[in-house]
């Protein structure tokens, strides 16, 4: 690690430059850096992709775990120097016998990050996750209890096995893996510092209050240290991959004020912060193509893990079976032997929870369930991820057919239901969708872009709403809603039409213009709710009743794909000026939707409403039979267009009419 070939501990960091670490002028830590380098976990760590998976998705998101643990170094050092109001050079006893050894604050951070990093495994978090689970199938989680001779550490170990908490699993796998080092290589470490160092793990992995009477210092170190941990992950994760915000390291090595907000978790920094690191959670380590990986590499991995545990099984002790799944856990094979099959699985309905957006119940359901949850009768994925920012984030995956991706987003009403259900008992009735409107409005949209996609032509086409209208601007009506039937009537009823009639109503003296625009969409609104009206009074073309319906509030509109690429394609070759009326041929809208309607029934049927509304003499199911005609060959490709025209059906003299196509219209080959 020296630089220029001297013998120093140089590093380069990304983003700061060659940072010496400064290795020799701790005890405790030069002892503890140099038993790991002689064991060969210092090169394991610097080979270890510190995003894990995250990298299979997002090429050149390659950081190691010692990146992470140098700016970490680096960070506490440039703190204790220049913002002194830490403390980060006063001192704590580090010896079980008080007294007899000391260690500053600043050197027992980096202590940390390098005891609870030898702790992460080949592709870090999910693979953590499965080694739990496969030792809850089999019954052996206790056997890793019965390994730890510390009583307080058992304790606390037990709590986060018997809990399945997957987010602090690594602190105990760390402190095992290092027990075991020191059996195997006690000639290397005086065992007075093995002693010191497992005191650091106690300290760290147990929640003692009572430090707070005997040694306050330790607290505060644990919280200085989980700050600077916080940051230097937020930095380079922020650094290597496509998060869209990233920190700057010029303004955390030089800016004493800031630091000191960093370091004692002043509200505003902390809150900055905080919605940075969800925007990782969401955009990075869970992303969709993330998540739509684990699919794919869950089995072969959970088969592996499953045989190492076998031979726990058969009386092998701990540190073997520790050794086991650090050192002979071939994750390059199985990633060789499935890399090319990575376009197999495809995400195709995705929820995020807060934590207070779900009944105790359903959290605790979740947090039971697997990493990946296998229906192999109808190729369905469903991953769930509880992160330690208290939000769930569960996707449903599919293999890649069309067949597939019907069931999987038939299966993921479940969820929806169970959802519904739980805030529909909190909130005493159809009151729950307006209470919970954001994360209401946020599933009722991706459901209806997801059905678009599904029910029609999606290689040519894609769709948009029309935010411009209105509906989103003047009332504030959100753009989609889903719930159960009978609630979603009432709410449509009471805070979508209601609301409009009222506002509508006081515009006493308006333009004609403005009063036809207001005339019109009315119209479009009444006719959603004539529709649904039909659907509950039982409709011919599906099976059974509706049991939960999306309903799209704001319209939608078609563009069609190919010729905004043959457009991007035109302006890119060429260096003349594009004609206006020629862009607008390419890029225009091909089609605008009135309304639409998505429904699971109560027989498990999916079904996809498009609705047409015309004021005056027009006649709503001409129109949309002439919308069929005009898009046979993009927007409803595939589909037998008699059958579709026939489908249509009017309502309210011919002002409302609507389309049904079910999943069994689809043509799945």
């Amino acid at each position: 690690m020296g630089y220029l070939g001297d013998n120093s501990t140089h590093y380069f960091i990304p983003g700061i430059g060659i940072y010496n670490l400064d290795i020799e002028r701790a005890k405790p830590v030069k002892i503890l850096y140099d038993f790991l380098d002689e064991i060969g976990e210092i090169d394991r760590l610097k080979n270890l992709d510190h995003l894990g998976d995250v990298r299979e998705v997002i090429d050149g998101t390659r950081h190691s775990r010692f990146d992470y643990i140098a700016l970490i170094f680096a960070l506490i050092d440039n703190w204790a120097q220049i913002a002194k109001e830490i403390h980060a050079t006063s001192e704590v006893n580090i010896d079980p016998k008080a007294g007899k050894g000391k260690v500053k604050g600043k050197d027992l951070i980096k202590c940390w990050a390098l005891l609870l990093s030898i702790g992460h495994l080949d592709w870090t978090f999910p693979t953590k996750r499965i080694v739990l689970e496969v030792l809850h199938d089999k019954k052996l989680h206790t056997k890793l209890i019965e390994g730890i001779e510390d009583e307080e550490i058992k304790k606390k170990a037990k709590e986060i096995l018997e809990f399945r908490d997957y987010n602090h699993f690594y602190q105990i796998l760390a402190y095992l893996r290092f027990k075991c080092l020191y059996e195997k290589y006690r000639d290397k470490i005086d065992e007075i510092w093995f002693k010191r160092y497992e005191w650091m793990f106690k300290k760290y992995i147990v929640d003692d209050f009572s430090d707070k009477v005997k040694e306050s210092k330790i607290i505060h170190f644990k919280n200085l240290y989980r700050n600077v941990r916080r940051i230097a992950f937020l930095l380079l994760d922020s650094f290597y991959t496509p998060s869209g915000l990233n920190l700057s390291p010029v303004l955390l090595f030089g800016n004493p004020e800031l630091m000191l907000s960093i370091a004692f978790d002043e509200t505003e920094i902390s809150n900055t912060l905080k919605f940075l690191n969800r925007q990782l959670y969401k955009s990075v380590y869970l992303n969709e193509k993330v998540l739509a990986i684990h699919s794919l590499y869950y089995s072969p991995l959970k088969e592996e893990l499953l045989r190492k545990v076998e031979n726990l099984k058969n009386e092998e002790n701990v540190c073997e079976f520790i050794e086991e799944i650090y050192e002979r856990l071939n994750i390059q094979k199985i990633r060789k032997e499935n890399r090319k099959r990575k376009s197999e699985y495809v995400p195709v309905m995705r929820f995020e929870f807060e934590g207070d957006d779900l009944n105790e119940q359903l959290k605790e359901e979740l947090y039971k369930l697997p990493l990946v949850e296998i229906n192999s009768n109808s190729n369905c994925y469903k991953v769930v991820w509880k992160t330690p920012l208290n939000f769930y984030v569960i996707q449903y995956n599919s293999k890649s057919d069309k067949q597939s991706s019907i069931a999987t987003l038939k299966e993921s009403f479940d969820m929806v239901k169970k959802f519904l259900r739980g805030i529909k008992d909190k909130d005493n009735g159809a009151g729950y969708i307006e209470h919970k409107r954001d994360v209401i409005e946020r599933i009722a949209k991706r459901y209806t872009e997801q059905a678009l996609k599904i029910f029609f032509n999606n290689e040519d086409i894609r769709w948009e709403w029309k935010h411009t209208s209105f509906l989103r601007s003047y009332f504030n009506f959100p753009d989609a809603v889903i719930g159960f039937v009978d609630d979603v009537y009432k709410f449509y009823w009471k805070n979508i039409i209601s609301k409009f009639d009222e506002k509508y109503n006081k515009k006493s003296e308006v333009s004609e213009f403005y009063r036809e625009k207001m005339r019109s969409i009315g119209k479009e609104l009444e006719a959603k709710l004539e529709v649904v009206e039909k659907l509950k009074e039982g409709e011919e073309s599906i099976k059974g009743k509706p049991d939960i319906l999306c309903i799209a509030i704001s319209n939608l509109i078609a563009y069609p794909i190919k010729q905004e690429r043959s457009m991007e394609q035109n302006i890119t070759t060429s260096n003349s000026s594009v004609d206006p009326q020629e862009q607008n041929k390419y890029t225009g809208p091909i089609m605008e939707i009135d309304g639409l309607i998505l429904g699971l029934t109560t027989e498990k049927q999916l079904f996809i409403c498009l609705i047409e509304a015309k004021s005056g003499n027009e006649g709503a199911t001409r129109a949309v039979r002439s919308k069929i005609r005009d898009h046979e060959n993009d927007i409803f490709r595939g589909y037998d267009m008699s059958n579709l025209i026939s489908l249509v059906r009017g309502l309210n003299y011919n002002s409302t009419a609507y389309l049904i196509i079910t999943d069994e219209d689809i043509q799945t080959t």
